[in-house]
């Protein structure tokens, strides 16, 4: 077990100022309701996007509302599975591509 979270650690240790900095930056927006700029210009126009609702959708889901998150934006689970394959299932994928030294 130790080994694969050093494996994990090793293969995201580059990019870990940019997760920190994208969690907070989606909890500000989420905190304070601020929408996107697609929001700005489509939303007069009453015209939904496919990214509309992910932050408050993966918030309901990180509470456990599995059928509210689904309500707000169904394309929540998709991305979820994509984030669980990037952050734990990449690095063993691509292990032979990257040798740790």
């Amino acid at each position: 077990m130790k080994k694969y979270f050093n494996l994990l650690f090793n293969y995201h240790k580059n990019n870990l100022i940019l997760y920190i900095l994208l969690v907070s930056i989606i909890s500000i927006r989420y905190y304070f309701k601020i929408p996107t700029p697609f929001g700005f210009v489509l939303k007069p126009l009453h015209i939904h996007y496919w990214s509309e609702g992910l932050t408050t959708a993966f918030i309901q889901l990180i509470k456990g509302n599995f059928y509210s998150a689904y309500k707000i934006n169904p394309l929540i689970f998709i991305i979820v599975i994509v984030i669980f394959f990037h952050i734990f299932l990449e690095p063993i994928i691509f292990k032979s591509k990257n040798p740790t030294k």
